[in-house]
Parts: C-alpha cells; sequence; structure tokens
C-alpha cells in the first residue's frame, strides 16, 4: 500500500537516525526489499534450494520436473511482483525409480503443503542442477530490457517465473505483458542466459468482409466481429449490429456493439458495452425503431436504434441461450425458461429438464429445448423427449420455415413440419463445426471443419457448396449473412503465438 506523505517523512526520519546510530545496513536492505518476517518473496533459485534439500530427505534419487510461482487471489501482493521474486510457488520433484512425484507449496519462505501423487514422468524430462548461474532477478531484468516486457494485471498480479526442461534444456521462463498488454513469456537457457525464443498470444481472425473486401469498424481495427445482426428490411436501410470484442487478450478487452445505416462503410459505436452474442431487429423496426441485445444475465431493448437501453427481465439470471420470433422470446437458464409473447412486456416462467443448454420456438410456436444428448417439445404444458437421430454428440438445432434441424459434427437431419417425420442427410463432406443460420435470408449454411461452405436446400433435397471469394476461402468462417449482391463473412476469432520483436 502507497504510504502518506506524513509517514514517509517518518520513515524518512528514522532511516536517517538508524544510519547515524549504526554503520549496519542490515534493516536499511530489508527496507529497500519491502520485506518482513511473514511476507517473504523468493527467487527461483531461492526456492529450488529450500525445495531441493526437503525432497531429497523424501528420495535421495529425486529430480526437479518443474517450479512455478503463482497468485493467492485472497491476498494482495507487493513489491515481489515486479522484482525477480515472489511469494507463493509450486514445486514438482519426481523419483522415476518408483514413479511418484513429490509436490511442494511454498508461501513467505516457508513450505506450508507437501504430499506424494503417483506419477509417471521420463527422465529425460526431468532436471539435474549443480547451480543456478542465472536467477529469476537477472533473467527479468534482461527481460525487461530486451522486450520491455510489463508485470501483468488482470490475468496475473505482475510477473511470473518457471523453470522446467524444454528441448532438453533447463528453461527459465519469464512471463508477463507486451506494451499492448498481450500475454507474453520469455524463455531463457538457465546455463548460458541466452533467450531461446520470446513470443505473445495475440488475437487473429474476427475480421468482417463484404464480399472480399474488410471492413474497419474503429480506427485502429481492436474491434474484433463474433457475429452481426441485420435488419429485417436490409435491403432497404442497409443496417447492420456488429457484436463485437474490442482489444482481446489484453486487461482492456471489453465487450461493443456497432451499428451502420450504410452497408458498413460507416459505423457507430453504440453505447453498449456488455457481452451480447445475439442481437434481434423488430419485425417492425422502420416503425418502431426497436433492438434486442442478449447478454449473459438479461435482455435488453432500444427503442430509438441502439441510442440507449433498458433490460426486459426484472431480476438477471444466468442466460443460457435466447431465441427470438416475433413478439415471443425464450430465454434459457440453467433452471428456469423464460417465456414472453409481448415484446418482453411480461414473462412466464417454465420449468425445465436438467442440462438444457438450447431453445428453439417453432412459426407456430412450439417451444423445443436441447440437453447434451436429447430433444424435448413443449405439449400442453410437459416436456415430451423427440427422437434424437444425430446422437449423444447432439450440437445444436435450427428451425427453418416450419422445419426443425439437428446436427453433430458426423450428421444432419431434418424433422419436416407436416409429416412430422425425420430425414438424415448423407454426410460426406468432412466433419461439421457449426450450422450457421441467415435469419435474413433464412438460408442455413453447414460450416465445415476443412473451411469449405455449403447451403441446405429446403427440405434438405440438396446442398450446394458456397463459393468464398478468393482472399479468404482459406479463412475458417464463423457465420455468412447477406444476399447475392451483398454477402457478408466473419471469420472465427482465436489466438496466435508470435515471436516478440526486441525493443527499440
Amino acid at each position: 500500500m502507497y504510504k502518506s506523505i506524513k509517514m514517509q517523512k517518518k520513515y524518512l526520519y528514522v532511516y536517517v537516525l538508524i544510519i547515524l546510530i549504526s554503520s549496519t545496513s542490515y534493516l536499511i536492505l530489508n527496507v529497500k526489499d519491502n520485506e518482513s518476517p511473514t511476507n517473504k518473496a523468493l527467487t527461483l533459485e531461492q526456492v529450488y534450494k529450500l525445495s531441493f534439500e526437503k525432497a531429497q530427505s523424501w528420495d535421495g534419487q529425486a529430480l526437479l520436473a518443474n517450479i512455478s510461482s503463482f497468485d493467492r487471489a485472497d491476498i494482495d501482493s507487493y513489491r515481489d511482483v515486479v522484482n525477480g521474486k515472489r511469494r507463493f510457488w509450486n514445486v514438482v520433484f519426481n523419483s522415476p525409480k518408483v514413479n511418484k512425484s513429490y509436490l511442494l507449496t511454498i508461501e513467505d519462505g516457508k513450505i506450508v503443503d507437501e504430499k506424494v501423487v503417483d506419477e509417471e514422468i521420463s527422465i529425460i524430462e526431468l532436471l539435474e542442477i549443480d547451480n543456478f548461474k542465472f536467477d529469476s532477478l537477472y533473467m527479468l531484468k534482461k527481460a525487461k530490457k530486451l522486450y520491455k516486457l510489463d508485470p501483468g494485471k488482470g490475468w496475473a498480479n505482475g510477473y511470473h517465473f518457471t523453470l522446467r526442461k524444454i528441448n532438453n534444456k533447463p528453461i527459465i521462463t519469464i512471463i508477463g505483458e507486451d506494451s499492448k498488454g498481450y500475454f507474453s513469456r520469455v524463455h531463457f537457457d538457465l546455463n548460458t542466459g541466452d533467450v531461446e525464443v520470446a513470443e505473445h498470444k495475440i488475437p487473429v481472425g474476427g475480421i468482417l468482409y463484404l464480399e472480399d473486401k474488410k471492413i474497419a469498424l474503429n480506427p485502429n481495427n481492436s474491434a474484433l466481429v463474433f457475429n452481426i445482426s441485420m435488419s429485417p428490411y436490409f435491403s432497404e436501410d442497409k443496417t447492420i449490429i456488429a457484436s463485437t470484442i474490442v482489444d482481446p487478450l489484453t486487461p482492456n478487452a471489453h465487450y461493443q456493439l456497432f451499428l451502420t445505416k450504410d452497408g458498413g462503410y460507416n459505423w457507430k459505436l453504440l453505447d453498449f458495452k456488455a457481452n451480447s452474442n445475439k442481437v434481434y431487429f423488430s419485425n417492425n423496426y422502420r416503425v418502431d425503431n426497436k433492438i434486442y441485445a442478449v447478454t449473459m444475465d438479461n435482455i435488453y431493448i432500444s427503442q430509438n436504434s441502439g441510442t440507449s437501453w433498458d433490460a426486459l427481465l426484472k431480476d438477471s439470471v444466468e442466460i443460457v441461450d435466447a431465441y427470438n420470433i416475433g413478439s415471443t422470446f425464450a430465454v434459457l437458464s440453467r433452471e428456469k425458461l423464460f417465456i414472453s409473447s409481448d415484446n418482453g412486456d411480461s414473462w412466464k416462467v417454465i420449468d425445465i429438464p436438467e442440462n438444457t443448454w438450447r431453445v428453439k420456438i417453432k412459426p407456430d410456436g412450439t417451444l423445443f429445448i436441447v440437453s447434451v444428448t436429447e430433444i424435448y417439445k413443449s405439449v400442453d404444458g410437459k416436456w415430451i423427449n423427440v427422437e434424437n437421430p444425430c446422437g449423444d454428440d447432439l450440437l445444436d438445432l435450427e428451425i427453418v420455415n416450419n422445419d426443425l434441424i439437428c446436427y453433430s459434427q458426423k450428421s444432419i437431419a431434418i424433422l419436416n413440419g407436416n409429416t412430422e417425420k425425420w430425414k438424415v442427410i448423407p454426410n460426406t463432406l468432412g466433419q461439421i463445426k457449426e450450422v450457421y443460420k441467415d435469419l435474413v435470408s433464412n438460408t442455413l449454411y453447414i460450416i465445415y471443419d476443412n473451411k469449405t461452405v455449403f447451403i441446405l436446400n429446403v427440405g434438405g433435397v440438396s446442398i450446394d457448396k458456397v463459393v468464398i471469394p478468393e482472399d479468404i476461402k482459406d479463412e475458417n468462417i464463423s457465420f455468412i449473412s447477406g444476399s447475392k449482391d451483398s454477402m457478408y463473412y466473419g471469420t472465427t476469432i482465436s489466438s496466435s503465438w508470435e515471436l516478440l520483436k526486441t525493443k527499440q
């Protein structure tokens, strides 16, 4: 904690008095390191020496598997987060002769927990250390000098340190953030002090395309798109809302909605920062200007095209899924289903089977919910099991016209709304990653893991391959929306390790 100016002056007088009275520097050094008998941070070398002695008393042939620092969420850290020391450590030694590991936890310079577990680790993965030529103090200074490595924030408190064998070398890893806040790590050879590799995890994908042209939503392209919603009158008003995450993989990551009224050339940031991966326009949007946004704990309505928002649910709930058709909303929580048939003005609460995670509504008002292995249909206020031809790896349901479509990674089946009979569609094209329904065109796109996309035609009579623009055909597509004249494509958001550049 930062001291007040008055307290700092008081301590300064004490330090001066100590210097005048005694030639010893012990207390001065102790203040500099900001350590106390109860808060004692250790370097990697100190942790190894403390734990090695204990491990040898357990088994004289024990070798080091790994050392790693960790945070305690219930305890505030202090200066050790930036000076190459940590208060809390986990250490693993292993004895290959008995295939057992010795696990130790160190807090404030003391071993506070130890246990033995059965674990087979190859001897080539274990470390036999004669001496520490380079400790975490030195390695941290070098990482900061070379790469301007900053302490972690949010995902961690400060720098963290690990020691383990990688590619048959003893590697000390310094973990922190780069200048943009991306998770970064620098691997050093313990014996030489040389950098083996320095890398950071950066976001990739999340790009919105209009045909083959990239669309930028904000000036620095920091908003990655994970879904879009089009006005039911898109051909006339060219209105789209994009659900985005801004500055992902950084402590500043946050969700935002952007709106365009010219098909994506100009965007307006909406005053809505919650995570909303489902946005619905009113069927009468051009008259009432109503937009609905589903978050993780509520549904919000805007009656002025996104300028302001109000919650529809009186109390927040943990929302698992939501669905909208016309004036009817279904909100699925872990324990209940909330139904509104008047655009959210009033709600009916319904009990549901366990472990359900998807909800759909047919145009005739019939409710369907899905668990991992079961499909349920609401009949006269009761949930009735529906045959599941897609098996135990059921991924989701979709509704096109009055037909119900279920799909897994291996198969697709269509329940005819008139005959109530299933038709299984043979799948010889690869593993299905996702089935995406474009609400504007009422088109069902099948996205395969081999990056091909097909349209499932009405009734499942045939599937037609979608011709993806040349510049993005090798991208992982997550959604497609629009018409022949204006096709929008979104790429899947993921992450990638890339090399860190040395500080200029």
